[in-house]
């Protein structure tokens, strides 16, 4: 439960920052996790990889400025974390199978309120003004972590084989 708590904060967090500069070393000194535990405990909760998750959210708001506003495409894909337009146009080609100006051409906004790309994932952590928002399923939600007992014996949890077998030796 502490641990899906993190992770709903760390939604939290990311959702309000996604114009921001965010990567893995950020996050990392903001949750006070290593950058490798971080991704590991992500995405077993989320089903996502951070990097993955902050990629498409970050599509998903953009395309909702291309539908709402008339910004030029180039300052969309600045606000969003993206290095030029041709590198925003290649994602948002990739996620929505359209290219941001076909996209805002066609698009006209819902009858019922917007409607999100990428939804956050089914974690609690659901802001109170994305009511209209449906939870993604988690692909791995029922997966359990494998046990593996190199892993365990680094992080200090088992003793070595040659620990075992001799128990008097440091």
């Amino acid at each position: 439960m502490y641990y899906q708590n993190v992770v709903n904060d760390m939604l939290k967090w990311i959702e309000a920052n996604l114009e921001e500069t965010l990567n893995l070393q950020v996050i990392s000194v903001k949750t006070g996790f290593s950058k490798w535990y971080l991704q590991r405990l992500f995405k077993r909760i989320t089903g996502y990889s951070l990097g993955s998750y902050m990629r498409k959210r970050r599509l998903s708001m953009a395309a909702v400025r291309l539908m709402e506003t008339r910004e030029p495409i180039l300052t969309i894909a600045f606000k969003y974390q993206f290095d030029s337009q041709s590198s925003f146009n290649r994602a948002f080609k990739r996620h929505f199978h359209i290219t941001p100006s076909e996209y805002r051409l066609s698009s006209r906004p819902p009858a019922n309120g917007l409607q999100w790309a990428i939804s956050l994932p089914q974690t609690g952590a659901w802001p109170d003004s994305d009511a209209d928002c449906q939870p993604a399923s988690s692909p791995n939600a029922d997966r359990q972590p494998r046990y593996r007992p190199d892993a365990a014996h680094r992080a200090g949890l088992q003793p070595s084989r040659s620990q075992q077998r001799n128990p008097h030796a440091e």
